[in-house]
Formats: structure tokens, sequence, C-alpha cells
């Protein structure tokens, strides 16, 4: 989502604001700066809004943004201006704002949690980025980028994945993103003494989750299997005289439907409740 001033020329603003995990002050202080005491030197530090003048600044996890930041952070979009920290002075920006948030803006602002007014201002323009799990063409290409550059500053050689923990980052299903995959690469070169990252080197719960998604399916088709193939029984059982004809119309031997019955749990008084079995044909 991102909120436009109008104006032609574009730059970002070195790095990007983080607005999660930190005291309001400090990201107050970051945003706007502060006035430096009277015997400092004359004009202080910029705040990120002035150095963005002009061009763009991105705000990442916007709907971490403590409250009281959401007013003054709506402030500056509607008056295009900014007073630092303990300033007497407005000084006016012209700033394109790009946030991004992998919370529901909309179910935070119901929960109180974010500012209604502020998720319109910044809901101009919003570009839905699908989950990486939608994105598995993606995977690949993104495992490997992290790859080099983490490898870099880590100054390892690693070169590349082993076919095994490719299928696995392909068949994960990612609740926490790009981040967890980020994450995930950099424990692997961490731990890697080799040019490859293998499975040996990826966290137990990506293998046992994949794992377990991988059998659920079969699990499912088999359960669905045996749940037919009782109710075919005992619609057989019910239908014909004895079992010999029951055995006869499921295609199998008496012997096996013996053994069925007695697998399902399927009693012979169910089916003939006014006999206690002595003499009968069932």
């Amino acid at each position: 989502m991102g909120q436009g001033f109008g104006h032609g020329k574009t730059h970002f603003v070195q790095g990007k604001i983080r607005t999660e995990n930190l005291p309001a002050d400090i990201i107050g202080s970051s945003l706007w700066k502060s006035n430096p005491p009277h015997w400092a030197k004359k004009g202080g530090n910029p705040g990120k809004f002035e150095l963005a003048d002009q061009g763009t600044i991105f705000l990442d996890e916007i709907g971490e943004m403590p409250v009281d930041l959401q007013a003054a952070l709506l402030r500056v979009l509607e008056e295009r201006r900014v007073m630092r920290v303990g300033g007497r002075e407005y000084i006016p920006v012209n700033v394109r704002v790009i946030a991004a948030t992998n919370k529901d803006l909309a179910l935070e602002v119901e929960k109180g949690n974010f500012r209604r007014d502020l998720f319109y201002r910044l809901s101009v323009m919003v570009i839905q980025l699908p989950p990486l799990r939608e994105r598995k063409a993606d995977i690949r290409e993104l495992a490997t980028y992290f790859l080099k550059r983490i490898s870099g500053r880590l100054g390892k050689n690693v070169e590349g994945f082993a076919p095994e923990a490719l299928d696995l980052f392909l068949n994960y299903h990612w609740p926490g993103n790009i981040r967890e995959l980020q994450n995930m690469v950099e424990r692997a070169v961490n731990l890697a003494t080799g040019p490859v990252i293998t499975t040996d080197l990826l966290p137990p719960g990506l293998i046992e989750s994949v794992t377990s998604r991988m059998i659920s399916p079969a699990k499912k088709e088999a359960a669905l299997i045996r749940s037919a193939e009782e109710q075919a029984i005992r619609n057989c059982l019910a239908r014909f005289r004895s079992k010999t004809e029951a055995a006869r119309y499921l295609g199998i031997s008496r012997s096996t439907l013996y053994r069925k019955m007695k697998e399902y749990a399927i009693s012979e008084v169910d089916f003939n409740p006014l006999s206690s079995g002595r003499g009968q044909t069932f």
C-alpha cells in the first residue's frame, strides 16, 4: 500500500524503516529525529522523512507501529510537514510512502490495533503479494539468492543445495513466508562445512512438516477406502440371506468375508436379530 504526493522525482531513503519490536521513542526518533541541545552543532541530524524529501520512504511492518506513532504518521501524510522531537518549527516534506505488512490491516482496524483513518490514507494503492507457498516457482531462485548473499557475508564457500533439500523447500508450507526461508538458509549456511546444503542442515521441524503433509493425503485415501469397504459389506449382509451369497456378490471368498467382518466388528446379530445363530444358513 502507498500514499503518493504526486511528484516526479523518485529516490529511496537509504535502508528501510522497521516498525516492529522497537520502542515507540526509538521509532519516532528515527522518523523525525530530535533537535540537538543548545550547545551542539546547529541543525542536528535530519530524520528519515527529511532525508526522503522529494523521494520515497519505505515503512516495513507498518501493522506493528504503535498507535500513538500512527497518529503522528497520519499528520505527516495529511499536512506534508514534520516537526522534530522536541522541536518548535515545522519542516515541509514531499514524500511518497510505501508501507508493507504481513497482517490483515482491515482486521487490525476492527480489533482497534490500527487507526482506521491511517488505513484508508495508506490504501490509495494496494498490492497483494501471494504467500510464498503459492509461488513455488520463486522458491528456488529466492533460496539461491539468499545463499549467495549470506555465504558471502559469512565468508563461506557454499555454492548450492542438494536436490533433496530443494524438494523439501518446494513442498513446505512456509507459514513465515520469505523471512522464514531467509532464516532457514542462514541457519544452514552457518552449519555447513562443505559446498552443498544437505537435508541434515535443515531444521527437523521442516522435514517433519513436509513428511506429514505428504503422508496425510495417503492416510485419508486409505481411511475412505476402508469406510467404503465396511459399508459395502454391511449393505450386502443386509440384502442377502447368507454369507455365501454376500461374499459371491462382493467378489471375495467366504473366509475373507469372515475376516473382514471381524476386522470391522460386524456382528451377525446386527443383520439377524431374531436368531442366536443355531441352525441358520446365514
